[in-house]
């Protein structure tokens, strides 16, 4: 079972507009995500989010990308300063790919606690807009790192 973790796009600022909806820079930002997913040939069952503007439209991309509007999610664990406790917890019962969608820091605290576990170095990853990460589980093994992706740094 592979789960993804990622940051919503680049955000149009505050100042802008309020609801804080993707920028064209974020939009771009989460098209390459989508290509990128579908060079893993990973089949996504599942799309959550958190309830702001910019982690849904994330998403939708995603799911319009994939043709699994139907599949997209709202996950109040995805909220923005939501306690990550209360996500791992909840982990427990997903049984199929799933990606997440949400915001720093707790998208960031996820990863350093479902990774810490493991017998596996935790790598500097750093969440930038639009980054996902790809975590695999076998049987009842840990969480290890299987991929990442930075769409404005895709050679690291």
């Amino acid at each position: 079972m592979h789960i993804l973790l990622m940051r919503h796009g680049d955000a149009v600022d505050q100042m802008v507009d309020q609801a804080r909806p993707l920028s064209e820079v974020g939009i771009r930002q989460v098209e390459r995500v989508c290509e990128y997913l579908d060079s893993k040939s990973l089949e996504i069952q599942t799309i959550y989010h958190s309830q702001k503007t910019r982690a849904l439209q994330t998403a939708g991309i995603v799911a319009s990308y994939f043709n699994m509007i139907e599949k997209l999610k709202y996950s109040s664990t995805l909220d923005p300063d939501m306690d990550a406790d209360k996500f791992i917890d909840e982990l427990v019962y997903v049984q199929e790919n799933t990606l997440f969608v949400g915001h720093l820091p707790t998208i960031q605290i996820i990863l350093h606690q479902l990774l810490e576990s493991s017998s596996e170095a935790i790598p500097p990853i750093y969440f930038e807009p639009a980054t996902v990460v790809i975590l695999e589980k076998r049987n009842n093994e840990r969480w290890r790192l299987a991929g990442f992706f930075n769409p404005d740094k895709p050679e690291i």
